[in-house]
């Protein structure tokens, strides 16, 4: 890890509640209080998450990976 700034999410509709990697460290979660969670691909030089999952019924306090799964709550 460098510390370096990588990129800025904005997304978002709402200030992002909860960030997780996966172990590969590739993919980002973001989740928000706009109710979803943005997939985000960390090597790609693309500015929009790869996945949206919004069809929450309320917002997002935890995201985790785990070797097949994102889990939310």
């Amino acid at each position: 890890m460098t510390g370096r700034f990588i990129r800025k999410i904005t997304a978002h509709q709402s200030k992002v509640n909860t960030l997780a990697l996966n172990l590969a460290e590739n993919l980002l979660a973001s989740g928000s209080f706009d109710n979803s969670v943005k997939i985000w691909d960390m090597m790609s030089q693309q500015h929009k998450p790869v996945q949206v999952l919004d069809d929450f019924k309320d917002s997002v306090t935890k995201v985790m990976f785990t070797d097949d799964q994102i889990i939310v709550r």
